[in-house]
């Protein structure tokens, strides 16, 4: 559109004054800018936006994910935990709900008061009457099948590592053997030389140690020639070595140190 209208102007710039042709030109120019920019920031912020909206909706979908997996492998749980005391399902899930609600367990309940215990039976009760409808089982079955699905992904890629190990010593062949081989011989040869092997190690790290050694007792010897030099020293002396390690610690401290 901003391209016809130039094309009119510029026409129209040789029916009329240069000035205002001029004008019309430099506000078409600002007009184009104004836009562009408008364009740039106003599809940077449908950028942003969208990046956000993108990861709200993966978070919150990953999150009602792992509610409904989780509630599947509750339900699971629940019915292990039936058949353990061999009763019904819909009576083991009222009973552990009943229990969580009141932040009990099966030992707190087995010495709870009179009072609690009553608590707890009035929950059971109303627990049964909301229990969900029997679809819900066939639901959640579903959702395990899914779950199981990873189990089988799992399990595959952990059995692959052993065909991948395979077909790696399978593809380097004699490589291999060679390595095994050079390695053997190695493992042989040391444990035919390990006196003179050991006999070597143990003489560069007594030189090491005693290289160390020496170095101490240089720096012990040195650290007490010095302190007894300047025992020695007159107070005088003494005093205007303080000072001027004093006025170092300044300059150090300082903007210029």
């Amino acid at each position: 559109m901003l391209n016809v209208i130039k094309e009119y102007l510029v026409r129209l710039g040789y029916e009329t004054d240069v000035q205002g042709f001029n004008q019309a030109m430099r506000s078409m120019g600002d007009l184009e800018k104004s836009t562009g920019k408008f364009a740039l920031t106003t599809t940077g912020q449908f950028a942003i936006a969208g990046a956000a909206v993108t990861t709200f909706f993966t978070a919150s979908s990953l999150a009602i994910a792992k509610y409904i997996g989780d509630i599947a492998r509750a339900d699971y749980e629940t019915e292990v935990f039936a058949r353990r005391f061999f009763t019904r399902e819909e009576n083991a899930r009222a009973f552990q709900s009943s229990l969580k609600a009141l932040d009990m367990d099966m030992h707190d309940l087995f010495y709870t008061t009179n009072e609690q215990y009553e608590r707890f039976m009035k929950l059971r009760q109303e627990a049964l009457k909301l229990e969900a409808p029997a679809e819900v089982q066939k639901q959640l079955q579903d959702i395990r099948d899914f779950q199981y699905q990873f189990s089988r992904l799992n399990m595959t890629l952990s059995q692959g590592r052993y065909w991948i190990a395979h077909y790696f010593l399978q593809f380097m062949g004699n490589d291999e053997k060679q390595v095994m081989q050079d390695v053997t011989n190695f493992v042989t040869n040391l444990q035919e030389n390990l006196p003179e092997v050991a006999e070597k190690v143990g003489y560069a790290l007594a030189v090491v140690a005693r290289l160390g050694t020496v170095g101490y007792y240089a720096v012990r010897d040195l650290s007490r020639a010095l302190k007894t030099m300047l025992n020695e020293l007159p107070d005088d002396v003494k005093v205007a070595l303080a000072a001027v390690a004093a006025i170092m610690a300044v300059y150090a401290a300082g903007p210029i140190g």
